[in-house]
């Protein structure tokens, strides 16, 4: 990905190095893509150019999610070379992505997310033995987050099917890393 850093007095090419993963366009001018080593690129003319949001580290950054020009969460993570442990990362902006705070979680590796409101977010990824579950919930932006029991291990994808009746119950398909299907219409049972 190459990227155009502008200086006091003149603009300089560099390349931004490493896989997008997830991309959002947030508004007409502003988009935010996620990548490879904590890579955040912003750009805020349609595309034309694009600069590194936030300084670069070893974790991936598989997905992003904005609920409006400002509010954003990015999930991702690594696994520990020598434990093998899963260790998720949770990046959240109410300034558009110009700035990103990490939150401090003990959650694994994260792969996808998913928004169901202003402030209520599903996350899915590996498996952890600490929350026995790979599906997270949380109804504060991602500041907080929950488990949500599952009948199988880590995820690939989920789907839900909400109404606009405040009433309705949640469908929800989850498909783990073997490629089975489960759906559930109360979160307590599965088939």
């Amino acid at each position: 990905v190459a990227t155009d850093v502008a200086t006091s007095s003149q603009s300089i090419r560099t390349v931004a190095d490493g896989t997008l993963h997830d991309c959002q366009i947030v508004s007409l001018d502003r988009t935010i893509a996620v990548g490879d080593r904590g890579l955040i690129l912003m750009s805020v003319n349609g595309g034309k150019n694009w600069t590194v949001q936030r300084n670069r580290f070893d974790d991936a950054l598989y997905e992003v999610h904005f609920d409006n020009e400002f509010d954003g969460c990015v999930v991702g993570g690594s696994i520990e070379p020598y434990t093998h442990r899963s260790k998720g990362t949770i990046l959240l902006t109410n300034d558009g992505g110009n700035t990103w705070q990490s939150v401090d979680t003990q959650l694994p590796r994260l792969l996808g997310l998913r928004s169901f409101g202003s402030r209520h977010l599903i996350a899915w990824g590996d498996w952890s033995v600490l929350y026995q579950s790979a599906l997270f919930e949380s109804f504060d932006r991602g500041q907080t987050w929950s488990s949500i029991p599952i009948p199988c291990g880590p995820l690939r994808s989920i789907a839900v099917n909400k109404s606009d009746n405040l009433d309705a119950k949640v469908s929800m398909l989850i498909v783990d890393r073997l490629g089975r299907c489960y759906t559930t219409v109360d979160r307590q049972t599965f088939q």
